[in-house]
């Protein structure tokens, strides 16, 4: 070999593939279709069960029932009546204290509890790598944090009121909120898991020749989508300690809009976040509902309120109030003929001269029925009938914004109104033999429409029962003028086939009943001097009863169960008290009886928020006549 210049070898040091990244890439994948799969596959078999049992109750045909001279031996044909039946008594009536004022029952303790645990299985399933190290933070990093992403379109749509959840399972959007906020904290736990993932990958690969990827090249603390990614972040965890009850009762008002800010700055930033690892199809679906949310609302709002929008004062938009205590107001205003609303539904108020937000809302209950629909059904539609678009609310003065209401309605009468709405899922009151309408309080603006509704429709062979009964327990006697005059109209010739009872408990009081009856006819006998005598009172119709003290609820209930033979329906809206009451008394399991040609029962409680309600509405299915 010739001397020249020296041959070097220089060594190139190769890089050895990582043997795990394209699992954990895969799975990262795939893994967050499963649990939403999984998600949607259980929200169309509760939308199949729903659409199934509605068209059963819309197309069966009522027929009253004649009495069974003796119940026919067990059958077990009756077999799926008696395990659906048990199987609400047990998941929807048995509850769970949560802390002194809340409560929630079985079915939501096992859908919260499936829910979350499917959540972190797929999130921490299949989580050791090739080296055998269990629990890698590069596999549940990312992958948490796509779990997290692809629910925040699950989370959005349950926190909507045009919700379509709503639409398809047949669950008030208000019964859901409780899955929103559970949805919500288990999104926010996954966040941060991600976030620890990626930070805890970082120091376990830490060594004294090299420094935290964490704060250097794409992954940089200086990197805007990183920056976003803490942003949303910290917007949801302030969102789930903001949303504990007792921090958001503090003052509801102001949770609201601190909850729509902080909702949107969550929703841009995990939209930015995501869309740099070109993840943003995870968001932009929880972005396009929580806008179009907003949309159907604010055009509600135009097109049911359009005098006002238009600078004109208008009749529509002038709400009377009237001052009925200390402690209740009534409202009432009138709405054009394009708004409909079924018995039972609410509409969100605004009253931009009490409101101390703009566009600051409140749910409501409508008192009255759909007067145009009504009409339409019992064949009766002229035009001075037509104008009866009247909406009434009883409203209880409580703090915040019923308090400033009705100090403003001791000093005026009238005030504009904007209403969203209509909104809930009333039930269907078909297919029973006999329906129970219980109420406490204001609670009768949600039963007093369906009372009226049902009186009607049964009057025109629409809606067939045999035992009606409406329980209302109010405080004082006094109260029983809201509904009186309504009432009398329409317990006029009822059907003879029709058994009806209207029973009022006055818990406080209870002399002034007298009185008021005797007020009563002094102001009929006002309005009418030309006649010879008053006209009957309230009290005097031969179905109504007013009664002193509290209600056994459990005693009224097992009554009416024993006069029922194929199917009952309890609809409740009143105090905490009165709902457990009521769950208390039809909690127990009938399987046998059933079985032996029992009726079986179908629970309804209409809340917002306050009080525990059904998370999945009682299914109600009625046997064949």
């Amino acid at each position: 070999m010739a001397i020249g210049t020296p041959v070097v070898h220089a060594t190139v040091p190769s890089q050895t593939p990582d043997p795990d990244r394209q699992i954990r890439v895969t799975r990262s994948f795939e893994y967050p279709k499963q649990v939403w799969y999984l998600l949607v596959c259980f929200i169309a078999l509760l939308a199949l069960v729903h659409w199934s049992q509605r068209a059963w109750a819309l197309t069966r045909k009522d027929s009253r029932v004649a009495q069974p001279v003796q119940r026919p031996s067990s059958s077990f044909r009756r077999l799926p009546l008696a395990v659906i039946d048990t199987f609400r008594a047990i998941a929807f009536r048995w509850t769970i204290p949560v802390g002194p004022s809340y409560s929630i029952n079985l079915v939501e303790v096992f859908l919260t509890a499936g829910y979350i645990a499917s959540l972190f299985a797929w999130s921490l399933m299949n989580t050791t790598n090739t080296k055998g190290l269990k629990f890698d933070p590069r596999y549940y990093g990312n992958r948490s944090g796509n779990i997290a992403a692809i629910q925040m379109t699950l989370a959005t749509a349950l926190g909507m009121k045009n919700n379509i959840i709503s639409l398809l399972t047949g669950v008030s959007f208000d019964k859901l909120n409780y899955l929103h906020r559970t949805s919500a904290r288990v999104i926010c736990v996954l966040v941060w898991l991600h976030a620890g993932g990626r930070v805890g990958d970082c120091y376990r690969g830490l060594l004294p020749h090299t420094s935290l990827t964490l704060l250097k090249g794409k992954t940089a603390i200086t990197t805007g989508w990183i920056r976003a990614g803490l942003l949303g972040g910290t917007a949801l965890a302030l969102l789930v300690v903001l949303s504990l009850r007792p921090v958001r009762r503090t003052n509801y008002e102001v949770f609201l809009w601190i909850h729509f800010v902080l909702v949107f700055i969550l929703l841009v930033s995990a939209y930015f976040h995501s869309h740099y690892l070109k993840l943003g199809k995870f968001i932009w679906p929880s972005l396009l509902l929580w806008a179009l949310d907003r949309f159907l609302r604010v055009f509600r709002m135009v097109l049911f309120n359009t005098g006002y929008f238009r600078g004109k004062k208008s009749q529509e938009l002038d709400a009377e109030v009237e001052v009925l205590s200390s402690r209740f107001l009534r409202l009432t205003m009138y709405r054009p003929d394009h708004f409909h609303w079924a018995p039972g539904q609410s509409v969100y108020m605004t009253l931009p001269s009490v409101s101390a937000f703009p566009l600051e809302a409140h749910p409501f209950s409508i008192a009255s029925v759909n007067e145009a629909k009504t009409n339409e059904l019992n064949g009766d539609c002229n035009e001075k009938e037509r104008s009866g678009k009247k909406l009434t609310f009883f409203i209880r003065v409580m703090d915040g914004f019923t308090k400033r209401l009705h100090n403003m309605a001791t000093r005026s009468q009238t005030c504009r109104v904007l209403i969203d709405g209509p909104y809930s899922s009333p039930p269907i009151l078909r297919g029973y033999d006999t329906i129970v309408l219980l109420s406490g309080g204001s609670g009768v603006s949600f039963t007093l429409p369906l009372m009226i509704d049902t009186i009607r429709r049964t009057k025109n062979n629409d809606l067939r029962c045999n035992h009606l009964s409406f329980i209302w327990v109010v405080k004082e006697a006094d109260q029983i003028t809201w509904i009186s005059e309504d009432l009398m109209y329409e317990l006029r010739d009822l059907p003879q086939d029709v058994s009806v009872d209207v029973q009022v408990f006055v818990t406080a009081d209870v002399q002034s009943a007298d009185i008021w009856d005797k007020n009563s006819e002094d102001k009929d006998l006002e309005k009418k001097s030309s006649d010879k005598r008053p006209a009957p009172s309230f009290q005097d119709l031969p179905c109504v009863q007013v009664k002193e003290g509290r209600p056994d609820i459990d005693e009224l209930l097992r009554g009416k169960l024993a006069r029922t033979h194929v199917a009952m329906s309890v609809n409740v809206c009143g105090a905490q008290g009165l709902v457990d009451a009521s769950r208390k008394a039809l909690r127990s399991p009938r399987f046998l009886d059933i079985l032996r040609g029992g009726p079986t029962v179908s629970l309804h409680v209409e809340a917002f928020g306050n009080m525990v309600s059904d998370t999945i509405p009682d299914m109600h299915v009625v046997p064949a006549a």
